[in-house]
């Protein structure tokens, strides 16, 4: 398992992490080869990984920390610099301030262009 345009393929990083094993993401490439569909779905539906596994390994992949709201929830006062309706739009929740600019949560990590 290589890497495509400078960064690590979901399968190795889920791999390294422990998630699966090499065959397993071989299987899910094979899969995907015969009926398409993204490699991390199909190992779930495989029951190799879970979806908390491929969402991490994503966010690993596009350079991006795993936000847990639940746990470590918004600033109070960040929330009110985006309005409800342009959240919901672009599935986002304000959760910090960051030297200035506005860190924020995405609903959708496959969506990441929006940033």
């Amino acid at each position: 398992m290589g890497t495509r345009t400078g960064h690590k393929l979901l399968g190795a990083i889920l791999v390294e992490r422990g998630a699966c094993s090499v065959q397993d993401v071989e299987r899910a490439l094979a899969e995907q080869a015969r009926g398409g569909g993204h490699v991390g779905e199909i190992l779930q539906a495989m029951g190799r990984v879970d979806r908390q596994q491929v969402l991490t390994a994503l966010g690993v992949q596009a350079g991006l920390e795993l936000a847990d709201i639940e746990r470590t929830p918004p600033q109070p006062a960040v929330l009110k610099r985006l309005d409800a309706a342009t959240c919901h739009l672009f599935r986002v929740v304000p959760l910090r301030e960051e030297v200035g600019k506005l860190v924020v949560a995405l609903a959708d990590l496959l969506n990441v262009s929006i940033l």
